[in-house]
């Protein structure tokens, strides 16, 4: 997938086991447009503290790997 400059790199792994904590985050320009997005997918998101100067949600992909979408409030 690329997205701008940058490129995300997507392998199969038959022996995989998704990791529970590790995962990476999308910074997105409009986080609620993002959710609303994926919840019309059927994705279930799941909401998470904010932290300061940042929104948050995390989501599931296909795999069971974790997935963060940031928003930048500054």
């Amino acid at each position: 997938m690329i997205s701008g400059p940058h490129e995300v790199h997507i392998g199969v792994q038959t022996d995989f086991v998704p990791a529970s904590k590790a995962h990476p985050a999308f910074q997105v320009k409009d986080l609620e447009k993002m959710k609303q997005a994926l919840s019309e997918k059927g994705i279930g998101v799941r909401e998470d503290v904010p932290l300061e100067g940042l929104l948050r949600f995390h989501c599931l992909d296909p795999f069971g790997n974790r997935l963060e979408f940031v928003q930048r409030l500054i």
